[in-house]
């Protein structure tokens, strides 16, 4: 049974809070749609929280940004797991942080935000506790304006300060052609202290200390990525299409980190969607506590057996 209740939750307003008696989601609501926790419960947040709204961006990000008010200025990146739109461009794919609505569904809730400026699209959220320690998130992006537009729906989760992230390594036959296309952004250092280019996983760690970003792209053929953080383990898993059309040349997945978090990202198919039409992306979530970072492949070879079903 899952069990709903409006909270106002630090300060992020209005929010949406739902759990099954094992695990918690809490859903802003006045400056979202995004999920700001997930949790055991009583348990430390995965997500992270930038609870003073301090983490802006640059001023030229910022020229797009709706007041949604004194207490809240300018669009901030707030954290815990949000829906946008790929590829990147501002202000057209960087959403602002609207008042939303929510209806309850089975064993979850809908959450309706209103046509975003600029891109006319509208984000969709059906957030849903499919498991003892599992979220079902569906994310649907419709096309409010006149004529196609070409995007790809993009699904960022942020992840708290101090843990380490395990990427698969695709692993694809492919005789005398390349198996997997990698993509790395102008400020990435392939020599950077932080990632780890494995032989079967590549392994990226969240330094509060950093002074630096770095993001890397892959084409993803195992469809996960899992973070390990304070004995917890999140596990993000997401549809895939194989040989799909996806952005970024040709990535369903990437990662970024910085020194105050980690996000982890998938993405759906980059496609014309006409007007009135509307473009769905899946991704499952499930957290275990307890659990400690395993240190070889083959340790984590054990993990992935255990925790990815």
């Amino acid at each position: 049974m899952v069990n709903y209740e409006e909270i106002s939750y630090k300060k992020y307003g209005k929010c949406i809070k739902i759990d099954n008696g094992k695990i918690e989601l809490i859903i802003t609501l006045d400056i979202g749609p995004r999920v700001i926790r997930f949790s055991e419960i009583g348990g430390e947040n995965v997500f992270f929280e930038d609870e003073e709204l301090r983490i802006n961006h640059d001023d030229k990000k910022a020229l797009y940004a709706e007041k949604l008010g004194e207490e809240y200025g300018t669009w901030a990146i707030i954290g815990g797991h949000r829906l946008w739109a790929s590829p990147e461009a501002i202000p057209r794919t960087c959403f602002v942080n609207a008042r939303s609505d929510y209806e309850k569904i089975e064993n979850g809730i809908r959450i309706k935000t209103p046509v975003q400026p600029w891109s006319d699209l509208r984000p969709e959220m059906d957030i849903i506790i499919s498991g003892e320690n599992t979220v079902k998130a569906i994310h649907r992006l419709e096309n409010c304006g006149a004529w196609p537009i070409e995007f790809a729906p993009w699904t960022v989760t942020v992840m708290a300060q101090g843990g380490t992230e395990i990427i698969p390594q695709p692993k694809r036959r492919a005789g005398l052609l390349e198996n997997r296309h990698i993509a790395l952004w102008d400020y990435t250092d392939m020599g950077d202290e932080r990632v780890t280019w494995g032989t079967n996983y590549i392994k990226l760690r969240q330094n509060p200390a950093a002074k630096t970003a770095f993001k890397l792209g892959i084409d993803s053929e195992h469809g996960f990525a899992m973070y390990f953080n304070s004995g917890n383990l999140f596990v993000k898993k997401f549809d895939i299409v194989e040989n799909g059309s996806y952005p970024d040349g040709g990535m369903s997945f990437e990662s970024y980190t910085n020194g105050n978090f980690l996000e982890i990202e998938s993405l759906g198919e980059i496609k014309k969607v006409d007007s009135g039409e509307i473009s769905e992306h899946t991704e499952y979530w499930s957290l275990y506590g307890g659990v400690d970072l395993p240190e070889t492949d083959a340790d984590i070879d054990e993990a992935v057996k255990k925790y990815i079903k």
